[in-house]
């Protein structure tokens, strides 16, 4: 009805379904670039893990308990939309993580 209404006014409408397929799903774009789905201190702590540490030695590097490490571990995970940590540093030493870290 709303779409009825606005023409019926003189405007215009176009249907969502027709703009959806322009735009990039969320998915495609975070593979595009990871690490914008990342925070801060997720990317402090994907840096370590792709310079191979273990939650034990990023925790003590980062100054935080090895559970919130690997709480951030689960998101980073998920958020790159990888199977496992070593797919996660993969992902990071092809983005140059070290180098933007420091």
């Amino acid at each position: 009805m709303g779409a009825l209404e606005r023409i019926r006014a003189g405007g215009t409408f176009v249907p969502l379904s027709l703009t959806e397929s322009v735009l990039p799903s969320r998915v495609e774009r975070s593979r595009e670039t990871p690490w914008r789905e990342l925070t801060r201190r997720q990317c402090d702590v994907l840096a370590l893990i792709s310079e191979g540490k273990s939650n034990k030695l990023i925790a003590d590097e980062l100054t935080m308990t090895e559970s919130t490490v690997k709480a951030h571990v689960k998101q980073i995970i998920k958020r790159l939309h990888v199977a496992n940590r070593t797919q996660a540093a993969l992902i990071a030493s092809r983005a140059s993580w070290q180098s933007a870290r420091h």
